[in-house]
């Protein structure tokens, strides 16, 4: 039996911590939790007073530089300076527009299951005919819109146009169907000329893409981006029908006139109205962000966020008080691109390449929203100028032929076909010399050459100049002898 005294030998049994030391942690990582929020939260609160200031300076210099620059100031300028009615050729597009049939509108849309077979010349106009049965199957269509393209055809010289725009609070919902029913009547066109040509009736195919380029002009001065692309791609397929009408006939009436309307329309300031256009309504978004008058979820549909959640919610709240710099920013790139859209025309890339897209996270988290927004206006660019390229080098080539029908020969140079036929010898908008020229045995070649365009083609080679690379924007014209040549099995 053990003694009792031994008992006070005994080590005691250690005391678990006390709740003292717990609280005492527990304040302690409290105030450092603190401390570091009110860090969070002052350096949130400067970078929102220096933004604030940026934006106040950015707006004050558009202000006192280019006054009437905001989107309701642009448009209210728009509507003053609009075409009387019976000059402005919108409507009777529309009109147009409505009656083209339905059947006609699937085919158009669904390449070779309708009216517009694979191998039908789309790009660069073609010296040799469709296969008999593509023609055959076209004919299906003639005779379904015969009607709308008679009506079509009447818009040709119309020089003009207006589509009244109502640009809603949220410019990111904004719709703008006119654009897509005015390609849709340049599409019929399109089919209109090249029929006609297969008809032999050239001179009715050259109606149509003067038609074509009056829908281009019915979209006129609009101040967006995606109407100005509309505007050059309803151009281009005027230039696209003119070329093949005369790589299929040997039109006589109206070549003068096209010419004349084409290189008018090549002077259109695409990029510069564009830029200029969504600037302002880039404006509008960032203001509506920062009133909360545009919904976060809409702002959602620029990235590749499809079903949003909670955390990007909190974490635009979060990002909030930085939108005053970020609209800043996006200011400021805009018109460094507008700066350079009013440059000469072979200045403009250059200069666009020397303009700074920031950097997104975890670089740099302050432009988040204009790296969302930012159009690709260097893209913008190039299609600008490739338009302006396909213009003067339809015209140039439309003199050409008109020369040869005077004369019974090609021109040796361009220069010989000023001042008679041509005004002057346009510049090619790449590089600012004087536009390209070559003469073959049975065609000559009128081009644009373009050495470091990021795109390079290798088709048709003559549009290079002979250079091994680069791409060559321009036109084909055949002798009469090898026009409209059978179908190449």
């Amino acid at each position: 039996m053990s003694d009792p005294n031994d008992l006070d030998e005994v080590e005691p049994t250690p005391k678990p911590p006390r709740k003292r030391g717990l609280r005492r942690f527990a304040i302690r990582a409290l105030i450092v939790l603190g401390v570091i929020a009110l860090l969070l939260f002052v350096s949130r609160w400067q970078v929102g007073r220096i933004g604030q200031r940026h934006l106040n300076a950015a707006n004050q210099q558009l202000d006192t530089e280019e006054p009437g620059w905001r989107l309701e100031a642009l448009l209210a300028e728009r509507n003053k300076t609009a075409p009387p009615p019976e000059e402005n050729s919108a409507p009777a597009v529309l009109a147009v527009a409505k009656e083209i049939p339905s059947d006609w509108k699937k085919a158009s849309r669904h390449g070779a299951a309708g009216a517009w077979p694979t191998d039908w010349p789309r790009h660069y106009p073609e010296n040799t005919l469709p296969s008999a049965s593509i023609i055959e199957s076209l004919m299906e269509y003639a005779e379904l819109t015969a009607a709308v393209r008679q009506k079509a055809v009447a818009l040709r010289g119309k020089r003009s146009g207006f589509y009244r725009l109502e640009i809603p609070d949220d410019p990111i919902s904004a719709r703008f169907p006119h654009l897509d029913q005015a390609h849709g009547v340049a599409t019929l066109l399109h089919f209109d000329g090249h029929l006609a040509a297969l008809m032999k009736n050239p001179n009715r195919g050259i109606q149509s893409a003067r038609a074509a380029l009056a829908v281009a002009r019915s979209i006129g001065d609009e101040p967006t981006m995606i109407a100005q692309l509309f505007r050059i791609s309803c151009a281009k397929v005027a230039t696209q029908t003119a070329l093949q009408v005369i790589a299929w006939g040997e039109p006589t009436e109206e070549l003068s006139q096209l010419q004349a309307e084409l290189l008018a329309e090549a002077e259109t300031p695409y990029f510069p109205t564009a830029i200029r256009g969504e600037r302002a309504i880039l404006d509008k978004v960032f203001t509506g962000l920062e009133s909360g008058t545009i919904p976060t979820d809409q702002l959602m549909r620029y990235s590749s966020i499809v079903r949003p959640g909670p955390e990007h919610f909190a974490a635009f709240r979060v990002y909030r008080p930085l939108i005053p710099g970020d609209h800043a920013k996006c200011l400021q790139l805009m018109s460094d691109y507008y700066t350079a859209a009013k440059l000469p025309h072979h200045e403009q890339l250059p200069a666009i390449k020397l303009i700074e897209i920031p950097k997104g996270p975890p670089e740099d988290f302050r432009y988040i929203i204009t790296r969302m927004v930012l159009p690709a206006c260097d893209k913008v660019a190039e299609a600008t100028l490739r338009g302006r390229a396909e213009l003067l080098t339809a015209a140039v080539a439309i003199a050409c032929e008109r020369f040869r029908q005077k004369t019974g020969r090609w021109p040796k140079e361009l220069t010989e076909l000023t001042p008679t036929f041509l005004p002057a010898v346009p510049l090619n908008p790449f590089d600012g010399k004087p536009v390209g020229y070559r003469i073959f045995e049975d065609r000559i070649t009128v081009y644009c050459y373009w050495a470091d365009a990021p795109v390079q083609m290798h088709e048709p080679i003559e549009f290079r100049g002979g250079e091994p690379k680069g791409l060559g924007v321009g036109y084909r014209v055949w002798l009469p002898q090898h026009r409209a040549l059978p179908h190449k099995e």
